[in-house]
């Protein structure tokens, strides 16, 4: 168990480091009318993906002159689309606009609060201080064009359209590039915020942003044309353990319609590859959609083709840019903005080009994301709830992942949640019962051979002093006697490697479980006010220790679980006769006992629960078995149990009555044939001490 747990508590901080050594992929005035649309055809080449610089003016076929940016000369007129209020009944969310680079100032989801420390609802989408320009989200930086770029990222858009029709909120700016003979190209992007009954987008829950980004031609020439604009910034960080901001980005399977979802965390953007492209993965695997992800918060942007279709073929690059990998930011720190550009596409003369863009800002949340608008292609968001790439994806099994998230909420429905008083740490303690209830015939079966392992230590030892250096002997020697003994080693490890899965899925799942965020234990009767978070009885300022761990706060489930890791340990048996090896390794699994709260002491109070709750069954329940295992041996000594052949359906029917009530039942079925096998190598063992004795 130690071992596991081990395994277990260190995963987080192993994938942690292979990523960020490896860079694993572990994210005119009137109204633009989307039915006079062309479809966008792509360029044959492609830009290069780095950064747009601002070209000198050139003249251009189209005009009578070099084209100039005419701004919004008057007062900037933000818009706020949807509603902050708290939990209004019309709109999930607020989208605040900034006529700069017609970007985003911020998102507000009104079901939402930032903490239970602060009640005022949960922003994001906001852009990095640092790097206003860079970082606006879904703000524009250039568009080209016939050649000549214009940075639009600090020009005033001006509004030009605001209202509400058929259930959705929705305003337009636009900028206009002009000529000395006048106007030549409008440049527009219109929003549209969707009321929770979904309106155009039924389903939606209110979550999904529409955006409009279109290039009409004022001109009687065909104009060549192509933009970089910006993606959805990373929420800010919900956690003070990482990885927990990263870089999200889906992928179509090349035979069907399916998404594949990749992730870069913070972490994995280093000085010398500061960027990471999106566009293709390494299977050569086209992005469907990308952004940013918190553990409880999407912010994906989908582009589409007028039809709807994805992939969108008039996208040229996708990136990811590290704003401040070379300064001395913290790793987990780093701010990550996400780029997107468009090929060169022409737009006839008179008429106009739209990209559609859909993005979804919204929790991480079953509820939502299971729900068919967004687990349909090619949307497939539902693949966001539990991200593994790298090594993790080896063990994680998303059907595992979903079955135990779906056993906390049947419990937390039983623990009152019909009343809709639930409480989540009573569901992940019942969890605990559940799972070490199924487990039981394993780990019994591994607390036997463990005890009868810790009876041959003297024999042991001598087939080492026997054999000496002739390892090969030796161990043929230790595995005929063990086999005689009938004590299978594997079956030893048998717990560990059928555990191993289940502890994963339940390590990702109570980490991205969104029901978790903000919940308190025993209905706020304890210190615990937030099952996401450490279970903080005193906060401070953080003190930075090693391994990027810091200690922010007192928290008291982490020095409980240090005794009670110390007190499993001592309690575990051990062999009669230790060789030095044996004494060394139980010295360092001692030590890793008390390492093991140092790694979880910024974990989740949920998790600590669930860790706490079943270290604790498990020492009352290798107690129990140790106890049965004594009586049993005792009783077989006294002559009073006998291991004979399988009796006849008769002697069953017979016995049945005078059976001891004591005594278990046998099972059917593979543990019913493992207990028969063990019972079989039982009886050749006592044969055997007889004959010897002799």
């Amino acid at each position: 168990m130690a071992l596991a747990m081990a395994v277990v508590v260190g995963w987080q901080f192993g994938v942690t480091w292979l990523y960020k050594k490896q860079g694993w992929q572990l994210p005119s005035e009137k109204t633009p009318q989307v039915a006079t649309t062309q479809p966008v055809t792509p360029a044959t080449t492609q830009p290069s993906p780095g950064a747009v610089a601002a070209t000198s003016p050139t003249t251009s076929p189209a005009t009578t002159g070099a084209l100039r940016v005419v701004a919004e000369t008057g007062q900037p007129r933000p818009v706020a689309l949807g509603s902050a209020e708290e939990k209004d009944k019309s709109y999930a969310l607020q989208l605040n606009l900034d006529p700069t680079g017609a970007g985003l100032k911020a998102v507000v989801l009104n079901d939402f609060k930032v903490s239970t420390e602060d009640p005022r609802p949960y922003v994001f989408q906001e852009p990095y201080a640092r790097f206003v320009t860079q970082s606006r989200p879904l703000g524009t930086r250039s568009v080209t064009v016939d050649g000549q770029t214009f940075d639009l990222s600090n020009v005033t858009w001006r509004l030009i359209d605001q209202g509400t029709a058929d259930g959705a909120a929705h305003a337009t700016y636009a900028v206009d590039l002009a000529a000395d003979a006048g106007p030549v190209a409008q440049v527009y992007k219109r929003f549209t915020v969707f009321e929770r009954g979904g309106g155009a987008k039924p389903g939606s829950a209110g979550f999904e942003v529409g955006v409009q980004y279109g290039f009409r031609n004022l001109s009687g020439a065909p104009l060549k044309v192509k933009s970089t604009f910006n993606g959805p910034t990373l929420p800010p960080p919900e956690i003070p353990r990482g990885p927990d901001r990263q870089v999200i980005t889906g992928y179509k399977e090349a035979d069907h319609n399916a998404i594949v979802v990749h992730a870069h965390p913070v972490e994995a953007f280093e000085p010398e590859e500061p960027n990471k492209d999106l566009l293709q993965d390494d299977k050569k695997r086209r992005m469907v959609w990308g952004g940013g992800a918190s553990v409880y918060f999407d912010a994906i942007l989908l582009p589409t083709e007028s039809n709807g279709a994805a992939p969108a073929g008039y996208l040229a690059a996708a990136r990811a840019e590290g704003l401040d990998v070379g300064d001395d930011t913290e790793a987990k720190d780093r701010l990550i903005a996400t780029v997107f550009e468009t090929t060169e596409f022409t737009v006839p003369a008179g008429g106009e080009v739209a990209i559609p863009l859909n993005a979804y800002f919204g929790p991480r949340w079953r509820k939502v994301l299971n729900a068919d608008f967004y687990a349909a292609y090619p949307r497939a968001y539902n693949r966001t709830l539990v991200i593994a790439s790298g090594m993790c994806a080896v063990c994680t099994f998303q059907w595992l992942i979903d079955l135990l998230v779906r056993m906390l909420n049947w419990f937390h429905w039983l623990w009152f949640g019909w009343m809709g008083k639930g409480d989540w740490g009573l569901a992940i303690i019942t969890l605990v019962i559940i799972v070490r209830a199924v487990l039981h015939p394993v780990t019994k079966r591994s607390q036997i051979s463990m005890m009868k392992m810790g009876k041959m230590g003297p024999e042991m030892e001598k087939i080492r002093k026997k054999y000496g250096d002739d390892k090969e002997a030796m161990s043929r020697a230790m595995w005929e006697f063990q086999k005689s003994q009938g004590v299978t080693p594997i079956l030893g490890c048998l717990p560990m490697f059928l555990q191993m899965p289940i502890w994963i899925a339940l390590w990702s799942s109570l980490q991205s479980t969104f029901e978790l965020r903000q919940s308190p234990f025993l209905w706020g009767f304890t210190w615990i006010d937030d099952l996401a978070k450490p279970d903080a009885l005193i906060a401070w300022t953080p003190i930075k220790l090693f391994w990027g761990i810091q200690i922010s706060s007192l928290n008291i489930l982490p020095i409980i679980l240090a005794g009670v890791f110390w007190l499993q340990q001592k309690l575990q048996p051990k062999p009669a006769a230790m060789t030095p090896e044996q004494e060394q390794q139980q010295k360092m699994m001692q030590w890793m006992t008390l390492l093991f709260p140092v790694f979880l002491y910024g974990g989740p109070s949920g998790l600590n629960i669930y860790i706490l709750t079943s270290t604790t069954i498990g020492i009352i329940e290798s107690h129990i078995i140790r106890k049965h295992i004594r009586e049993r041996e005792e009783a077989e000594k006294s002559g009073r149990v006998i291991v004979d052949a399988r009796p006849t359906r008769s002697s069953k029917r017979k016995d049945k009555d005078r059976r001891d009530p004591d005594e278990p039942k046998k099972k059917g079925g593979f543990w019913g044939m493992l207990a028969e096998l063990q019972a079989r190598a039982e009886e050749v063992r006592r044969q055997a001490e007889r004959k010897g004795g002799k």
